[in-house]
């Protein structure tokens, strides 16, 4: 197919074919933290209308890298981001980087159901409100600068 990828927009209005809401069967691997992850997403996905039985396996992915990444950062909540290597030299915390990929896997899984701010803004656009946008405290001063 030639030419560019059709817009949300243009998908919105030909109203495209959608999987009917569900709530997939919990995979029989995740276990401890993984299942209490799925509990809570398959609530708030179900309540949102945003879930189906074609989510499972990325349902699942999510659930896994949220068990990995709490683990993770137990792990570097006990011994510090800073570590003494098998040498005796100071090196990073390996499960720092365990925790940093498992964060990276779980936003990534998580815009793919506009579960971030971004991934919202980009499916929904931006809020519509009839009043100028108001200005904080911050925003003042930022304003005031220069």
């Amino acid at each position: 197919m030639r030419g560019r990828k059709p817009s949300l927009k243009t998908l919105k209005a030909e109203q495209p074919k959608t999987a009917p809401l569900a709530i997939p069967r919990c995979p029989a691997m995740l276990k401890g933290e993984a299942r209490k992850e799925w509990d809570r997403m398959m609530a708030l996905l179900y309540d949102l209308g945003l879930v189906a039985n074609l989510d499972r396996s990325t349902l699942a992915q999510h659930c896994k890298a949220w068990a990995r990444w709490v683990e993770a950062e137990a792990n570097v909540d006990a011994q510090g981001t800073i570590v003494k290597s098998p040498n005796g030299y100071p090196i990073q915390n390996p499960y720092l980087s365990v925790s940093n990929q498992a964060a990276k896997q779980m936003q990534s899984l998580l815009s793919e159901f506009g579960l971030s701010p971004a991934a919202r803004h980009r499916l929904l656009g931006a809020p519509k409100t009839d009043e100028a946008p108001k200005t904080t405290g911050f925003e003042g001063v930022l304003a005031n600068v220069g």
